[in-house]
Order: structure tokens, then C-alpha cells, then sequence
């Protein structure tokens, strides 16, 4: 289902590990480092700006969810914020602030 950019606020949710599990085990879900803007990274997706993504990637800044990351969130049923951007669900770490889209 396509979406713009106005939707992203609407596709994001904080979320437990629990219910993401099933999206690990097909390997789609992506964990962005808590540095980065989770709207932002979800707007260059949709933008399909490859190479600002491929620049995060080998910074090691957005990469698959390892299995001993799954496992440390298995064991604490983190809390994560969550975006879909099917078949992709990117994640990142709870912080003080909700992810908002200027």
C-alpha cells in the first residue's frame, strides 16, 4: 500500500519485541542506531534515496536485527519505536521523545 510522507507519523508506534518477533524470522526488521532520525531514514525510504541509506548502511547505522540483539530484546521484551515501510519494519530504541515529521 503506497503512502506519502504526510502517513509516517500514522505507521509509527512504540511496539514489544513480542510482536516483532515474527517479522525477524522473515528478516525484516531493521535497526537504525539511536543517532538517526527514525522518521527521516523511513522519508529517504519511501524517497527511495539509495544513496543516503547505503551511506547509513556502511556506517553501520541501519542494519538487520542480529540474533544476539533479538535474543537481548527476547529476554526484556523490549520496548522499541517501530515504522512499517512494508516488507520492512525499521526500529530503534525508546527514547524521551515520540518521532514526530517536521
Amino acid at each position: 500500500m503506497p503512502f506519502d510522507n504526510s502517513d509516517l507519523n500514522q505507521h509509527t508506534a512504540k511496539i514489544y519485541w513480542h510482536e516483532l518477533q515474527p517479522h525477524f524470522v522473515r528478516g525484516r526488521v531493521l535497526y537504525l542506531a539511536a543517532s538517526l532520525d527514525l522518521l527521516e531514514v523511513a522519508q529517504a525510504m519511501l524517497q527511495d534515496n539509495s544513496v543516503y541509506i547505503a551511506g547509513l548502511i556502511e556506517q553501520q547505522k541501519i542494519a538487520p536485527v542480529s540474533e544476539q540483539q533479538a535474543l537481548n530484546f527476547y529476554q526484556t521484551n523490549q520496548q522499541l519505536w517501530a515504522v512499517v515501510l512494508a516488507p520492512w519494519v525499521l526500529v530503534q530504541p525508546v527514547a524521551d521523545k515520540s518521532p514526530r515529521l517536521q
